[in-house]
């Protein structure tokens, strides 16, 4: 097994569900085991080597480390590699829905005047960024510049 690929833990929450989706996507196209994830109706079905390839490898990973143990308890059962990929989208793959509310709460409330540092201000702001980004919300740096002048005092 490849000991040196690192990937983020899926926590029983799937706050990062999509970007592990997308790790295990790459992974999976780089040892060419995609077909055990997403069949083609117009090719034979995957090998059983194949399919035994690619369930040892998520396996591995996910005792190891890709997910918590709350998940791995839940999910140890499935012994396909298409069933445990269906199960978990089916659990996670609507998490921008509940997702987004929170983000845009945080958007709202984060200011500028509450934090010491800037650096860690704008560590945030771009987190923030990317994650409503990841949930199909684009802002921009004018937005971002936009927000920061207007939380500002009026005597500044």
């Amino acid at each position: 097994m490849d000991r040196g690929i690192e990937f983020d833990v899926l926590n029983a929450h799937g706050t990062e569900y999509h970007r592990w989706v997308s790790d295990i996507e790459q992974t999976f196209i780089a040892k060419d085991l995609t077909e055990t994830i997403f069949p083609n109706s117009t090719q034979e079905p995957p090998q059983k080597r194949t399919k035994s390839q690619s369930l040892m490898f998520l396996h591995f990973w996910i005792t190891k480390r890709l997910m918590t143990s709350t998940l791995r308890r839940q999910y140890q059962s499935k012994h396909d590699i298409k069933d445990l990929w269906d199960a978990l989208a089916e659990r996670f793959g609507n998490i921008h829905s509940t997702l987004l509310p929170e983000l845009i709460v945080c958007w709202d409330e984060i200011r500028l005047l509450d934090y010491k540092k800037v650096d860690d201000f704008n560590r945030d702001m771009l987190c923030l960024q990317a994650q409503l980004s990841s949930c199909g919300v684009e802002k921009s740096d004018a937005d971002m510049i936009e927000k920061n002048y207007l939380d500002l005092p009026f005597y500044c």
